[in-house]
């Protein structure tokens, strides 16, 4: 299984943060270097079905994990904001098992998995690869839209959806 491991460079010291018979993936620190949020699925039988959700973890041994989404289909992709007061995601709009046709709406929540609210759900198109503007207030993402993938951003305040760059091409990433 995948765990979350905290080495100590100065001493070579290794602990283990996470443990168990599920697996952790898309690790990201969050902006004080405090606290690290992930991706599991914790359910009784994680192989059949895609439910995802997102934990914390205090990044020092022995540390309890607190589960922030409760959403029955995927949660994943966690980004931190800038000022450390939210958490972004990706969240499926199907709550099915395994869904062939689902599309990725953009959420936020604050860090202990409160107000959690979906910003994209009125574009009616996948969006992806969310990264925040270093204001806290913006997300720029990536909308699929037919054969083309473009840059968007979203005001977290308004929800107000702005197009940056659309054209005959496509954005595979942000960063």
């Amino acid at each position: 299984h995948n765990h979350l491991y905290l080495i100590d460079v100065s001493t070579k010291k290794l602990d283990t943060l996470t443990r168990g018979d599920k697996d952790e993936s898309s690790p990201v620190w969050s902006p004080d270097s405090k606290t690290i949020a992930f991706v599991s699925n914790r359910s009784a039988d994680p192989d059949k079905n895609q439910n995802t959700d997102i934990f914390t973890i205090d990044a020092r041994p022995g540390a309890s994990m607190l589960q922030l989404t409760t959403w029955k289909g995927r949660d994943g992709n966690p980004q931190w904001s800038p000022d450390g007061r939210y958490i972004s995601y990706l969240r499926s709009t199907s709550d099915a098992d395994y869904m062939m046709y689902d599309q990725n709406v953009v959420c936020i929540m604050d860090v202990v998995g409160q107000n959690n609210k979906p910003l994209t759900l009125q574009l009616d198109r996948p969006a992806g690869a969310q990264t925040w503007a270093k204001d806290s207030k913006n997300i720029v993402f990536i909308v699929t839209d037919d054969r083309t993938r473009y840059l968007a951003n979203i005001n977290i305040n308004s929800g107000k959806i702005t197009t940056i760059n659309k054209g005959d091409y496509v954005f595979n990433d942000i960063n």
